[in-house]
């Protein structure tokens, strides 16, 4: 290994591994990503789950973790494995129970749109 190489793998300077959460409905996917404070809108649609996937791809994340939305996820969840991403699939009051202070955002306007949170 060389000096720079050797530089990257200690402690304190890794950096901090990514996830993503995908909320799902029949019409959209919306995604958050742990190091943003934007939630990303997809169609949940071919075309649309090509675009979350590619995405996603570029973070390289430690973990995804996808609602699970009564057969409306499947889609998407095939796609994610099919690219060999790390998944989880969650009922959503699961996921909530799991949060400390969680709180319901307002997500209306749904569809390809990126807000802040």
């Amino acid at each position: 290994m060389n000096n720079g190489t050797a530089g990257r793998h200690r402690r304190g300077l890794a950096p901090a591994p990514v996830c993503v959460g995908i909320g799902v409905t029949h019409d959209t996917l919306e995604m958050c990503i742990s190091s943003m404070s934007v939630i990303f809108g997809y169609r949940n649609e071919t075309f649309g789950i090509e675009s979350l996937a590619d995405g996603i791809v570029a973070w390289a994340p430690a973990l995804i973790v996808l609602e699970s939305a009564g057969g409306a996820e499947h889609e998407v969840a095939c796609a994610l494995q099919a690219l060999r991403l790390p998944l989880a699939i969650v009922k959503p009051q699961q996921a909530r129970d799991w949060l400390p202070d969680s709180a319901t955002l307002p997500l209306d306007g749904k569809g390809a749109r990126a807000s802040l949170l």
